[in-house]
């Protein structure tokens, strides 16, 4: 897990996923991205994360979980 503030860039600018992902040794792919801003969801995507926008508890749990329904 990774702050985006630890990382000193900004988003939605390429760049600060990007860093974020070296710093994490992650493939975007393997990398699950929330935040409350559209935009940064879709940036996120761009780079080829696994993003959505926060809109509630309840929706982001749903959300996070489903994926590691597949896992098992």
């Amino acid at each position: 897990m990774l702050c985006s503030h630890e990382t000193g860039l900004l988003k939605p600018e390429p760049e600060a996923y990007e860093n974020a992902l070296e710093r994490m040794r992650a493939d975007a792919g393997d990398v699950f991205f929330i935040d409350d801003h559209e935009v940064c969801a879709g940036v996120a995507r761009d780079v080829g994360a696994n993003a959505i926008v926060h809109l509630g508890s309840l929706s982001t749990i749903t959300a996070i979980e489903e994926p590691l329904r597949w896992s098992v």
